[in-house]
């Protein structure tokens, strides 16, 4: 006989997932906050500068877009 398997409603899935998304979105800012501070500090230069430097700015753009 077949089981009856536990289902979420749809407000718990959407919530979860909700959840999830600004978790992630926090560490991105986080993240961008410490590649930022890096740059700053002078903890990378040439070409690995210049390559964060234009990931931030992708990534600023992305997060400003609707």
């Amino acid at each position: 006989m077949a089981r009856k398997k536990d289902v979420k409603p749809l407000f718990a899935v959407k919530h979860d997932f909700v959840d999830s998304l600004d978790a992630f979105v926090q560490e991105v800012i986080m993240f961008r906050g410490a590649v930022s501070n890096v740059l700053v500090t002078g903890g990378v230069s040439g070409d690995a500068a210049k390559t964060l430097r234009e990931a931030i700015a992708a990534l600023d753009k992305t997060m400003m877009s609707e």
